[in-house]
């Protein structure tokens, strides 16, 4: 970890930031090129992950917000859920129904599939539903980081990840991670096709 670099829990002052960060690291400029359209989407990207959470971290470098994690793990209690959040991922959710009909069918229909077969020889804990950090820092250990300090709290438990080929899904295998799944799909979306392919790494935290 780089000396600087400090954990703690998620507040809500981090919320916004971390909403940035994922505008294009988490692919949420496919959708829009509107501006405001792609804070709504991130903001409902980040709240569907928050609302199921049971372990939030931030990261800040020399003060700085940096990065955040998001996992929801078996038996842990739910506690960055709002009702405000949930009326608003409930809102988006419908209008992305009506705007965008079977956009992510393929996708969703790829995790399933992987995750069913990796249910046949594992019993999971938990999911790391949202990583990701400041793309002008990429290379200073943030996601390292924030990832321990999951693994610290989690140790015994097998947590696994969706990721695909629009991230930087080699950080996983470079910490530890084994791949358990890959289906290739074709993301459609109005501002055209999009060939991706999805991953579901795992780890056994030790």
């Amino acid at each position: 970890m780089e000396p600087n670099i400090r954990i703690r829990e998620i507040a809500r002052e981090d919320y916004e930031k971390a909403i940035g960060f994922s505008l294009y690291g988490m692919h949420d400029n496919w959708y829009t090129d509107d501006k405001e359209e792609l804070l709504t989407f991130g903001k409902y990207f980040f709240y569907k992950e928050l609302d199921e959470a049971t372990q939030a971290f931030s990261a800040t470098l020399d003060g700085k917000f940096v990065g955040a994690l998001l996992a929801k793990v078996e038996g842990e209690e739910k506690r960055y859920q709002t009702e405000e959040q949930i009326a608003f991922v409930k809102r988006i959710d419908d209008i992305l129904a009506t705007r965008f009909p079977g956009s992510f069918d393929s996708y969703g229909k790829a995790n399933e599939e992987m995750f069913a077969s990796y249910l046949q020889n594992h019993q999971p804990d938990g999911e790391i539903s949202f990583l990701d950090a400041d793309p002008s820092l990429q290379g200073k250990g943030i996601g390292t980081a924030l990832l321990e300090a999951l693994e610290e709290k989690e140790k015994g438990k097998e947590l696994y990840v969706f990721t695909d080929s629009g991230c930087t899904y080699p950080f996983y295998e470079h910490r530890g991670f084994i791949k358990y799944g890959e289906k290739r799909v074709v993301f459609s979306l109005p501002k055209g096709n999009i060939p991706l392919t999805c991953f579901l790494y795992s780890k056994k935290i030790k």
